[in-house]
């Protein structure tokens, strides 16, 4: 067998070794690549349908998008590196990643723990763990107030004009604070040139014979400016019109000491029951919402419920309602390891 030959059987299995090698990202991975339009280089990405351990997502243009659920953050292992429409990541900047919205997408945190809000620039793909709905920055984590803890529990909402309009400059290749968008910027218009005359006077023409020599008489001397006595100016009297009164402070009134009591921080554990739930899927045909419930009754107390988003009835499956986010967290995994993957924990 010549040297080609082997060379060109050898390929294939060179190139499952190089996969295997890059199977520790996989997941990110795939969302990029998945977001990756050919021939097409822009900052604007939407994508074709993906799946990511045996989970499908489906990108598409959302402007009603409003949830609640779990965010985690992410930064050392992604510093520096592109995100899934082509920007540069930056974990001490503030951005996000989202399984499904427009790349980018301009959306409202909430922290539903302490109330901080953020408005965070969703630049890339995730998270894919735990039925989690969005992955935030370090800084983003760090002013939501969840960086040591690593989740909370969070309100997304889409913010509609100010995702257009990053949409639209993203499709002209403009990131927002970048050096693309400072050479987009409008120039001011250029002061005109001032041409400067020189002060030489321009020679005398040659003369082609000699002739008299002309003499100018001077100008005539300015006559001097009139000189003026200096004027003496007497100040008028200053008439005092004050009259002296005498200051009495106001009594002091008497206040009883009162002991300071600091507000009590409202905890995962003591957030009050009812208000956190396990959805483990939203389904357009009630028959399949009802053998969803009847598979998972197990787990704990289950509800089919329907709601109308946009003209559309959906069949909501849920279980709880729980105390503590520990609790919904621990029903969560054990219906993703009964099939369901794709199920969240949401807040009424």
């Amino acid at each position: 067998m010549s040297a080609a030959r082997r060379l060109r059987r050898g390929m294939p299995a060179a190139l499952a070794l190089l996969l295997a090698a890059c199977a520790g990202n996989q997941n990110r991975e795939a969302a990029w690549h998945a977001a990756q339009p050919a021939g097409v280089h822009s900052y604007y990405r939407v994508g074709a349908p993906y799946e990511v351990n045996g989970v499908w997502y489906y990108p598409a243009v959302d402007y009603h998008y409003d949830r609640t659920g779990i965010a985690s953050w992410y930064g050392p292992g992604y510093n520096g590196r592109l995100t899934a429409n082509g920007e540069v990541f930056d974990m001490n900047a503030l951005s996000a990643a989202h399984p499904t919205l427009p790349l980018p997408s301009i959306v409202r945190v909430t922290n539903l723990e302490n109330g901080r809000s953020l408005d965070l620039r969703v630049n890339d793909r995730g998270p894919f763990v735990d039925g989690r709905i969005i992955d935030v920055s370090r800084r983003a984590a760090q002013l939501l107030g969840f960086e040591s803890e690593g989740i909370a529990p969070v309100r997304v909402k889409i913010l509609k004009r100010q995702s257009i309009e990053v949409a639209e400059l993203a499709k002209e290749g403009i990131v927002p604070g970048s050096a693309l968008y400072a050479q987009a910027a409008p120039s001011l218009p250029s002061a005109p040139p001032v041409r400067i005359a020189t002060a030489a006077p321009a020679p005398p023409p040659a003369l082609a014979s000699p002739v008299a020599t002309v003499a100018f008489a001077p100008p005539p001397a300015a006559s001097p400016p009139p000189r003026l006595e200096p004027a003496t100016f007497t100040p008028p009297p200053i008439r005092q019109n004050v009259r002296l009164v005498s200051y009495r402070p106001p009594a002091r009134r008497a206040v009883s000491p009162v002991a300071y009591r600091p507000p009590v921080r409202q905890t995962a554990a003591a957030r009050p029951a009812g208000q956190i739930f396990v959805q483990a899927g939203a389904f357009s045909v009630p028959g399949n919402a009802w053998r969803v419930r009847a598979r998972i009754a197990a787990l704990a107390h289950v509800e089919v419920s329907a709601i109308t988003i946009g003209g559309v009835t959906l069949y909501r499956v849920r279980l709880g309602p729980f105390a503590s986010v520990a609790a919904a967290n621990r029903v969560l995994a054990r219906v993703i390891d009964n099939g369901y993957p794709g199920a969240r924990m949401v807040f009424n």
